[in-house]
């Protein structure tokens, strides 16, 4: 395989915005090419067959409905197309934990703002965390006010599996409904929507499943699907219109890396002997074993059972959080610090209100554990250790 990353750097962020090898950019620009070379006759007369098929193929990936399962750029356009939807009344209630990701907690506010609801915030601590802890903290949080209940699959910030079927089966049992942010799911752990059974999932393929950027999906429950609503209304909206074609136009957009999908789903599985299934064995591997090279190194105990971790891990960081400004957004300082002396990739995060400074490390096939091993090294030199 040939990653599309620049050698010089040492990319441990796989899990921010994922990466593509030659070979996928190359079936992504085929169908680019397609598309300038007839506008008309692809977007008009050809398109559809085509997203037709990367929907089943994506389907049968995350073994789901396919008649539920609509394209969107990602996860964070899913949620908001869940939570602009849903009829929520003055006083309704969201339970979520303190393990969110920032943006939907965002969008949250906004429904909050504008509508009126409570947003019951659990606290989960890191330190010692397990799947029994999660369940009885989030099922326990449950009041008569509770209509939604929205939870990572992995989380973001701490990089930890939540136990979603046992939570989303006793949602189910009590009548609230459940919507699953699975933007790192995908291709990082075995996935099965028909074994969750939630009310809404969503997820990304830019990431784990290393397609194209701009490629993610809403799946949404029978029950639930007249009442979710495109976020852009455009030519297939119609009550009498199935769920799926009222998402299919949103107005004029890029869809090669939809179209991709399926080349890419194909192309990885010939890469190792088990396929997909020793892909994402090789890389919890990895993580867990770069998590024990950077533990050891820095002397800092681990945070969780390896069985809690995909293909990411976090990390506490004896230091103080120092964030500075970059674009629209901000950035740890030891993170700016690893980047511009030692052309490292590493995210950092500011976790709790203590604050706690959390170290991201993910594990991708390009990875290798002498890039932790320098990580490592690396950050005993910026903060000091002996």
């Amino acid at each position: 395989m040939n990653w599309k990353l620049d050698p010089s750097v040492t990319y441990l962020n796989h899990g921010a915005f994922g990466a593509c090898t030659k070979e996928i950019i190359e079936e992504q620009r085929r169908w680019q090419d397609r598309l300038e070379s007839s506008p008309l006759r692809f977007i008009m007369r050809e398109i559809d067959e085509q997203l037709y098929q990367s929907r089943h193929t994506l389907s049968r990936f995350v073994e789901a409905d396919s008649s539920g399962l609509v394209f969107v750029p990602n996860a964070t356009h899913g949620v908001n197309t869940v939570l602009k939807s849903y009829d929520f009344n003055k006083g309704d209630e969201v339970l979520i934990t303190n393990h969110i990701y920032p943006a939907c907690r965002n969008t949250l506010s906004y429904i909050q703002e504008n509508r009126g609801i409570r947003i019951n915030e659990v606290n989960i601590p890191l330190e010692g965390i397990h799947p029994e802890k999660i369940i009885s903290s989030v099922i326990e949080a449950i009041t008569p006010a509770t209509r939604l209940v929205m939870l990572d699959h992995i989380t973001s910030p701490t990089a930890i599996i939540f136990p979603v079927t046992e939570i989303v089966k006793e949602l189910n049992y009590r009548g609230i409904d459940s919507l699953i942010d699975g933007a790192h799911a995908p291709g990082s752990i075995p996935l099965s929507i028909n074994a969750i059974k939630p009310t809404y999932y969503t997820g990304n393929c830019h990431k784990w499943m290393c397609t194209p950027k701009s490629c993610g999906f809403l799946w949404v429950n029978e029950e639930s699907r007249s009442r979710i609503v495109p976020l852009a209304i455009s030519h297939a909206w119609g009550k009498e219109v199935s769920f799926e074609k009222r998402f299919h136009w949103q107005g004029t957009a890029d869809w090669s890396a939809a179209l991709t999908l399926p080349f890419t789903i194909q192309f990885i599985e010939k890469q190792l002997p088990g396929g997909w299934s020793e892909w994402m064995k090789c890389n919890h591997q990895m993580v867990v074993d770069a998590r024990e090279v950077i533990s050891n190194s820095l002397k800092i105990n681990t945070l969780c059972d390896a069985s809690m971790l995909a293909s990411m891990a976090v990390i506490p960081i004896s230091a103080k959080p120092s964030a500075i400004r970059l674009g629209y957004n901000s950035i740890d300082l030891i993170q700016e610090q690893l980047y511009k002396q030692y052309n490292i990739e590493a995210p950092l995060f500011q976790w709790g209100e203590s604050p706690q400074l959390l170290l991201r490390i993910s594990a991708q096939q390009y990875n290798f554990v002498q890039q932790y091993s320098y990580l490592a090294e690396s950050l005993q030199s910026i903060l000091r250790i002996v």
